[in-house]
C-alpha cells in the first residue's frame, strides 16, 4: 500500500492539470452538443457520443470520423504522455535500494492505471448522465473504463521501447477500428452502434495487463 500511495501521489502531481483540463473540454463538448442536437425517446445523447461507425455504414462507404469518441479514448494517452516512463527512471535507484521487486512495482502501477481510468471514465459518464437523464446505461461506463485502461496499458508496453511508438499505437488501433469492419476486433464494443460483446474487450484488457506485468522493468534504461 505504501508503494502504491507514493507512486500515486507522484503520478497525480504530474498529470493533474492535463486530466482536469481534458475533462473540462469533454464536459463543455457534451454540454454544447446537448444544446444543438435533437434528443428523442429513441436517440439519446450517448448515441451521438459513443455510437461510432456501424458495420452497415462501412459497407455503404458512409464512414465519418467520430470526433468525441476518438477524443475520449485517445485523450487518456495524451494526458499520460511519458509519465510512467519518467516515473520508472526517477524511482529505479530508490526502489532497488528498498529491495522492491519489479513485479511488486508493476502491480502498483497497474493499480494506479485502473484507478485513473475509473476516475476518468466515471467523471465523464456522470457528466453524460447529468446532461441526459433519460437513460442510464452502466454497460457504457464499463466500456468507457475498459477501453481507456486497454489503451494506456498498451501505450506503456510500447513506450518501454519507444515513447513515440507508445503514443502512435493506440491511435492506429482506434483509426483501424473506425475504418475496418473486422467482426472479431475486441475494440468493436467501444462503438455502441456495432452492438458487440464486452467480453472480448475485457479479455484483451486483462491480457494486456498480464503482458505489462511481466515485461516492464523499472530498472531498465529507456
Amino acid at each position: 500500500m505504501g508503494i502504491f500511495l507514493n507512486q500515486w501521489i507522484k503520478v497525480w502531481y504530474e498529470i493533474r492539470k492535463r486530466i482536469l483540463a481534458w475533462i473540462i473540454i469533454l464536459g463543455l463538448s457534451i454540454f454544447l452538443l446537448k444544446n444543438n442536437i435533437p434528443i428523442t425517446s429513441k436517440i439519446h445523447l450517448v448515441n451521438y457520443l459513443f455510437d461510432g461507425v456501424s458495420f452497415k455504414e462501412i459497407e455503404l462507404n458512409m464512414v465519418r470520423l467520430p470526433i468525441f469518441w476518438l477524443s475520449y479514448f485517445y485523450g487518456i494517452s495524451l494526458i499520460l504522455l511519458d509519465t510512467f516512463v519518467q516515473l520508472n527512471k526517477t524511482r529505479a535507484v530508490v526502489l532497488r535500494g528498498m529491495q522492491v521487486s519489479a513485479k511488486k512495482y508493476n502491480f502498483s502501477i497497474l493499480c494506479i492505471m485502473n484507478l485513473l481510468c475509473f476516475m476518468y471514465s466515471g467523471i465523464v459518464f456522470w457528466i453524460i448522465i447529468a446532461n441526459d437523464r433519460k437513460i442510464i446505461d452502466y454497460r457504457l461506463w464499463l466500456v468507457m473504463y475498459l477501453g481507456t485502461l486497454f489503451f494506456i496499458v498498451v501505450q506503456n508496453i510500447f513506450s518501454k521501447y519507444n515513447l513515440i511508438l507508445g503514443l502512435i499505437i493506440p491511435l492506429i488501433l482506434l483509426v483501424l477500428t473506425i475504418y475496418i469492419p473486422w467482426q472479431q476486433n475486441p475494440l468493436n464494443s467501444l462503438m455502441l452502434a456495432r452492438n458487440s460483446s464486452v467480453g472480448l474487450l475485457a479479455i484483451s484488457t486483462v491480457l494486456a495487463e498480464v503482458i505489462f506485468y511481466y515485461v516492464n522493468d523499472y530498472g531498465e534504461k529507456y
